[in-house]
């Protein structure tokens, strides 16, 4: 049982750690393109990135 817990933990945590990267992915692509539109340079976001 302990186990199994266990996995579950595992799955739950993937899952979560999956949808916030993804959402934290979108969120820096909307501020580049954001950035875009306003004139500041896209190089400055993705040294933001790293």
């Amino acid at each position: 049982m302990e186990d199994k817990n266990k996995k579950l933990e595992y799955l739950f945590l993937k899952t979560v750690l999956k949808s916030f990267l993804a959402f934290w992915d979108g969120f820096l692509f909307w501020i580049s393109f954001d950035r875009k539109k306003t004139g500041i340079s896209r190089s400055r976001v993705n040294s933001f990135k790293k």
